[in-house]
């Protein structure tokens, strides 16, 4: 997938605004921080995201409870 695809379905499917001029590592961390973001002041806006892709939520809840303290996203 390129960078114009990837930025395209991240712009559209999770709200943010990234450039596909960005390297895949600057995505990432866009990604990463609104991912940080969505756990502190919305996580059933996360939780509703992460159900559209197939994520498990008590897998993912029992992820976020093993690295408290740490970068989740």
């Amino acid at each position: 997938m390129d960078n114009n695809s990837l930025t395209e379905i991240l712009n559209r499917d999770l709200g943010l605004t990234v450039s596909p001029k960005l390297s895949l590592e600057e995505i990432r961390t866009a990604v990463t921080n609104h991912v940080n973001h969505l756990i502190n002041t919305d996580f059933e806006k996360l939780v509703s995201l992460l159900y559209r892709i197939d994520v498990s939520e008590p897998k993912m809840r029992a992820l976020l409870q093993h690295k408290q303290g740490e970068d989740s996203a």
